[in-house]
């Protein structure tokens, strides 16, 4: 680490102030944008790890796991809180997942089945687990004429790589709260 950062990362616990130490690394450059505890690495990056490779075509992002199975319209995902809502994909616009926006239409049901007319939405969002950040814009929910059934304009993958659309729900209908985690891969445009 520089000396500049070693020095400004005791300042505040002197002088009482809060200092931005976002630009310091270790002597072999600057911070990588997200925690370096995860096990992974930048191979090929070009863009120093921010996940910004501009137009770069030689940028070979992060590989998907080759295991994980292909993301198609009827790809059910189970609560991982305790399985009381179960997820369903309908469509999605573009599939495959392509680096940019996609928009789905997802069926949400009661762990038997159950369209879920009562469903909340705590949160919902793309995250990118291997490095650790998550998509720039998030979907508003919209509730579609056939019960259980929502349309999400907009979820958002900045890179290609491995991914996780992830849902923070709520239903009294299913037994409380539960989330689902779609583990998606994103391709190039």
């Amino acid at each position: 680490m520089n000396t500049l950062c070693k020095l400004a990362s005791f300042a505040p616990l002197a002088l009482g102030l809060s200092l931005s130490l976002a630009g310091c690394g270790d002597d072999k450059g600057p911070s990588q944008g997200h925690d370096h505890d995860q096990d992974h690495d930048h191979v090929g990056d070009t863009d120093g790890g921010t996940g910004d490779a501009g137009d770069d075509a030689s940028y070979p992002g992060t590989p998907c796991d080759p295991s994980l199975p292909p993301l198609m319209a009827g790809t059910e995902q189970l609560g991982n809180a305790a399985g009381k809502i179960k997820g369903k994909l309908v469509s999605s616009d573009p599939l495959p997942l392509l680096k940019g926006n996609a928009n789905w239409v997802v069926d949400f049901t009661t762990k038997d089945g159950v369209p879920l007319t009562d469903l909340e939405f705590i949160d919902v969002y793309t995250y990118m687990p291997v490095h650790g950040h998550h998509g720039t814009f998030k979907p508003t929910p919209k509730q579609l004429t056939e019960p259980g059934r929502y349309e999400f304009d907009g979820f958002n993958f900045t890179m290609r790589g491995p991914w996780q659309v992830r849902f923070e729900l709520s239903s009294e209908a299913a037994g409380g709260d539960d989330y689902l985690i779609f583990d998606v891969c994103v391709e190039e445009e």
